[in-house]
């Protein structure tokens, strides 16, 4: 193996054009893997608030969610909020001086102008983008004058199968980046969110089971019966 001082040697040792060749690849590495990081994120924050928020759960936890309810309450805000509309946006974001989805099929159109045209409309056909657009700028950015976060939710009309909707898409268009940019393969980068996805699952209904068990054993009541 190479030492750093070995590494360096070498790469001062190579043309302007590839040391500019390097770096490019060098960014485009870490950036890739960057964003596949904010997707596990979108994911996570998606599946935790989605456990801890949808009706079924709501019911079969309510105990646990209104014993603790200045825990969960503003985790469920947070993961929404701050959490989900905001990563979506920075994805989706096109200022020139940032990086995103945009970005990297901007990169892609050099050497594949059809899959770059091909992704640009598949995101030009999502107007639940927008929507989200707006909910950030109206309540994770800065709150609007008029209405409450749950007053834009609600004129915005976002449902929980969008909110799912755009996780997989997210999912699906990042790791189709990865691999036309030379990353990694679209399968293993779909099998990286998928782990994290099933893992996160697994431990909010871990965290819940375990809550709702606390206050049974407290109040001396048997195991719960199955449903």
């Amino acid at each position: 193996m190479r030492t750093v001082a070995e590494i360096k040697d070498a790469i001062r040792k190579l043309s302007e054009n590839e040391q500019g060749e390097l770096l490019r690849w060098l960014e485009i590495q870490v950036g890739m893997y960057e964003m596949v990081e904010q997707v596990a994120r979108l994911t996570q924050c998606y599946v935790i608030w989605w456990e801890i928020a949808n009706s079924k759960n709501v019911k079969r936890y309510d105990e646990v969610l209104r014993e603790y309810l200045d825990f969960f309450e503003p985790v469920a805000h947070i993961l929404l909020w701050q959490g989900f509309f905001t990563i979506c946006y920075q994805l989706f974001d096109q200022r020139p001086d940032s990086k995103h989805i945009h970005f990297r099929i901007d990169q892609i159109a050099q050497t594949d102008a059809r899959l770059a045209d091909k992704l640009r409309k598949q995101i030009k056909s999502r107007d639940v983008l927008s929507k989200f657009k707006t909910i950030r700028h109206k309540v994770s950015a800065h709150r609007a004058k008029n209405g409450t976060p749950q007053q834009v939710i609600g004129d915005e009309a976002i449902t929980g199968k969008e909110l799912e909707g755009v996780v997989e898409f997210v999912q699906d268009i990042v790791s189709t980046l990865a691999e036309a940019l030379g990353v990694e393969k679209k399968s293993a980068v779909m099998q990286k969110i998928s782990a994290c996805q099933g893992s996160t699952l697994d431990s909010t209904f871990q965290v819940l089971q375990a809550l709702a068990k606390s206050l049974r054993d407290a109040s001396g009541e048997g195991p719960a019966q199955p449903e």
